[in-house]
């Protein structure tokens, strides 16, 4: 069956001409968007979300180049990926060691606010320099 058909029939609910023109246009779906995010999971989720838009958009398919229909579809939802990672960056919890091996890391545990220690010394020291500059004058 040649892919015009298989769209006719699964624009009319026949599921398994959509799972053919699937069939035919993963690899191509996949790898784009490989490309352009470079995590081997973070692509085939964006190839399955492709599929299912298309599935869900087939009917506004106005013709012309399906691979070109589905490869915007892809592209679009990785940029979709991109400009949300950048929105919400992530933190690693691993690190390397001198030696190159992946060490887990919890700097990013630590709290950066200051103990009551420091803060005992800070008060301490703003009443001594207070009371030299009250004898002083």
């Amino acid at each position: 069956m040649d892919e015009v058909a298989l769209i006719r029939t699964a624009c009319e609910g026949d599921q398994n001409s959509f799972n053919c023109l699937v069939t035919i246009h993963q690899e191509m779906v996949y790898n784009q968007a490989y490309r352009m995010i470079g995590e081997a999971d973070t692509a085939a989720d964006l190839a399955q979300e492709a599929f299912i838009s298309a599935y869900r958009n087939l009917r506004l398919f106005r013709g012309g180049s399906f691979r070109a229909w589905l490869l915007r579809i892809v592209t679009n939802g990785s940029y979709d990926e991109i400009r949300r990672r950048r929105r919400q960056p992530t933190t690693s919890l691993v690190t390397h060691n001198e030696e190159g091996e992946d060490v887990e890391s919890t700097a990013w545990l630590a709290d950066s606010s200051e103990t009551p220690e420091d803060k005992a010394e800070r008060n301490e020291l703003s009443h001594a320099i207070q009371h030299y500059i009250d004898n002083k004058l």
